[in-house]
């Protein structure tokens, strides 16, 4: 098929460890949870333990014995239970050996694949949702990335009925892996596919769908997000090709599962699907940040019969249980502050439309490897907040600054301005946002400034959920403050 606009891509070394990897490309026997908790944990800090107690009681829980009414719990749970071997009535069973976890020594990349795959349908499924998480313990860093359907490319290894290159949506490669027999099946054509346009060697995927999204926030009791504007969604679709109009309002926002995943799949915002990109990404760390907050492993333990038969069937992957320990906690290492997060959007695409008709997005290859490389290539870790050098760490990033009203006080734009040029930072801009009815203060930061982001911060009382990666190093300044409807600069720092 001929195209009108090139599509070359770049030609990517992936390398004895992914080519070995290519072979065994194949959903492993093991507890469909920790994939999605696994997920979660590349964003998080502090999940090692609850991995670890989710495996074994999952692994329980699959030989779980019924006499009457009550549950005889396997060893492995009841180590977990009741670890100190107390007398509960019952001989006590010792518990079986937690695996070592794998000891990763360079960036290990994830590529999660979220699957519209309805009860009674059948597949082969495109994927609705592609982000990849990645970690890199030299620099204690992690990144997310999430990848637009609609982008225009090649699906590497398939030939059209004359030969030719299939150049296709990118969320179709997982239907082409499974109905052309590729090796490993759909979820490995995609990890190929996204190697081949990208560059980014993908080591594993995680396949998520969206029953089990839902289950997933319903089971934590619901998460908890800010809304950055309102939505109304009047052909959002029923699942039976029909439609279920969906609103939220902007501003805080207590989500159960089934209203979290339409606020993460609907695409009628200004930004579209890359809108939702960032909503999705904002679901994620909601997620996580719930599972920590409220300490909930006790509780989740003792509902591991239901967990395990409500995921069992919603969760693949090809990771060992061993790579999953060893992830979890390298990801238990990483502070949030250097966890990155990106859209390739409008700024890294360009609009198509195929001979067809279709209406799909054209990769601009050198602004996304300039977008990977921000998001991936991060340098070491910096000090904790407070530190003796975090004044001098900010100086050396030496970051521009545009302050923009989004709903606060006419004129305060200019107030934060001088504020902050007195304080040392350097603004280069103050004015207006794009809109007036945000109804809560962010900060983006676009050319990865974490001690300059962090300081900001902690000025104006900005809560880790509105501080968002843009990623973006082409952009004119380093990091943008809107001002929400909530902004208040206090008289004393005026």
């Amino acid at each position: 098929m001929k195209q009108e606009i090139e599509l070359t891509h770049r030609s990517i070394p992936i390398g004895a460890r992914a080519s070995a990897q290519a072979a065994e490309y194949r959903v492993r026997s093991l507890p469909p949870w920790y994939a999605v908790l696994l997920a979660l944990a590349l964003l998080a800090a502090g999940l090692v333990a609850l991995y670890t107690a989710y495996t074994i009681a999952y692994n329980a829980a699959a030989n779980l014995e019924v006499s009457g009414n009550s549950l005889s719990l396997p060893g492995g749970l009841q180590q977990i239970l009741n670890p100190g071997g107390v007398e509960t009535g019952s001989a006590t069973q010792p518990g079986p050996r937690i695996p070592q976890g794998t000891q990763f020594t360079q960036r290990v990349t994830v590529l999660v694949l979220g699957i519209d795959q309805r009860q009674n349908e059948r597949g082969p499924w495109r994927t609705d949702t592609m982000i990849l998480l990645s970690a890199d313990p030299r620099t204690q860093s992690a990144a997310m990335l999430s990848i637009p359907r609609d982008l225009w490319v090649e699906i590497p290894g398939i030939r059209d009925a004359e030969g030719n290159p299939v150049i296709e949506r990118i969320n179709t490669a997982n239907v082409f892996g499974d109905i052309r027999d590729y090796p490993g099946g759909g979820p490995a054509l995609a990890m190929r596919t996204v190697e081949y346009n990208l560059g980014v060697p993908v080591d594993y995927y995680i396949v998520v769908n969206f029953t089990a999204f839902e289950n997933l926030i319903d089971t934590i009791g619901g998460i908890d997000v800010v809304v950055p504007q309102d939505i109304y969604d009047p052909t959002y679709p029923d699942g039976a090709n029909g439609y279920e109009p969906f609103s939220i309002k902007a501003g805080p926002q207590h989500l159960d599962g089934r209203t979290a995943l339409k606020y993460a799949r609907t695409r009628h915002t200004p930004g579209s699907d890359f809108d939702r990109a960032r909503r999705q990404q904002q679901v994620i760390l909601a997620i996580r940040d719930k599972v920590l907050r409220f300490e909930m492993l006790p509780t989740l333990l003792m509902r591991a019969p239901e967990l395990y038969a409500n995921f069992r069937d919603s969760v693949k992957t090809n990771l060992t249980l061993e790579q999953a320990i060893g992830l979890v906690q390298l990801a238990q290492s990483i502070p949030q502050e250097r966890i990155r997060s990106g859209v390739i959007d409008q700024n890294y695409t360009s609009d198509y439309v195929t001979p067809k008709g279709e209406q799909v997005l054209i990769p601009q290859r050198e602004k996304i490897s300039e977008l990977i490389d921000a998001l991936f290539n991060a340098e070491a870790a910096p000090a904790a907040a407070g530190t003796p050098d975090e004044q001098a760490q900010i100086a050396v990033e030496r970051a521009t600054i545009a302050v923009r009203n989004g709903g606060a006080e006419a004129g305060m734009a200019g107030q934060v301005k001088d504020y902050l040029e007195k304080r040392g930072f350097k603004v280069v801009e103050a004015g207006n946002a794009d809109r007036f009815d945000y109804a809560h203060t962010q900060i983006i930061d676009y050319a990865g400034k974490p001690y300059t982001t962090r300081a900001l911060a902690q000025l104006f009382n900005v809560p880790q959920g509105a501080i968002l990666s843009g990623a973006n190093p082409s952009y004119p300044v380093n990091i943008v403050i809107i001002l929400g409807r909530d902004f208040k600069l206090a008289e004393t720092e005026q």
